[in-house]
């Protein structure tokens, strides 16, 4: 049975979820700081140079997937300070959070230029891939007009689809995670040598899965072994963390010129 991991009397388990909580904080922080940088001749500028045909800017893209994260671990904190959370709830919020910090961390977390344009590919193709199929999905529409792109949008979404597409979207987010979870694996045991490289890539890995399945209303999550959310909280929190920083880092950090 999956529990929150707060339903005893516990004092390390609430300690544990209080440090949680100051982390999301300072995720949330470094969000916001985010709002006020300039990319200009930093490692954010040289990617995005790379996809000027895309009608969604690479920057957008990424600040989209870092605001996303901080902000569901920021309800998820309200949450469970409130007391009115729900495990159906807090895994969807959970599981967003950990999509939005691997997007990021998925193309800032490499060591090298060549892995992190690559990175950046995949994240456009599948990004790409999704917009072209609501773009196509909303040029059905007959009554509400204003809802409808125009032609024009229509095909040059169409356009830039079909040019980053190639293996990027078939991919897919699994596949995104999957990077993730090996890019920021060494760098999340850095900053705590108590983490297990080969347990923390493995929750995060069942975090996606089973957290997928919930936030698609399947049942089979419930059948699976047991589990708390708070410890898969504290493996998410700390990837986003870490993805959050390497983000900070893209904006700001100067390229030798």
């Amino acid at each position: 049975m999956y529990t929150t991991g707060l339903e005893r009397d516990n004092p390390e388990a609430i300690e544990m979820m209080q440090r949680q909580l100051g982390i999301i904080d300072a995720i949330y922080e470094l969000a916001m700081d985010l709002r006020e940088l300039t990319s200009d001749g930093s490692e954010m500028t040289a990617l995005e140079s790379a996809f000027t045909e895309s009608p969604i800017s690479l920057s957008n893209i990424l600040a989209g997937g870092v605001h996303c994260a901080s902000e569901s671990l920021l309800m998820l904190k309200a949450s469970l300070q409130e007391g009115t959370s729900t495990l159906i709830g807090l895994r969807v919020l959970m599981r967003t959070a950990l999509l939005g910090g691997a997007r990021v961390g998925y193309v800032f977390c490499p060591r090298t230029e060549d892995e992190r344009l690559r990175n950046a590919r995949h994240v456009m193709g599948v990004e790409l891939a999704s917009f072209n199929r609501a773009a196509r999905a909303l040029g059905e529409i007959e009554h509400i007009v204003s809802l409808k792109p125009s032609e024009e949008n229509l095909t040059r979404i169409q356009e830039a689809s079909k040019k980053f597409k190639p293996q990027d979207a078939v991919r897919g987010e699994n596949a995104i995670i999957q990077g993730f979870a090996q890019y920021v694996q060494p760098r999340v045991t850095e900053k705590d040598s108590t983490v297990e490289p080969e347990v923390f890539s493995e929750t995060l890995k069942w975090i996606w899965q089973s957290g997928s399945g919930v936030a698609h209303a399947h049942a089979w999550p419930a059948t699976v072994p047991d589990g708390e959310l708070l410890a898969d909280l504290s493996i998410v929190v700390a990837a986003v963390h870490v993805a959050v920083e390497a983000a900070t880092d893209g904006w700001t950090d100067q390229l030798p010129k």
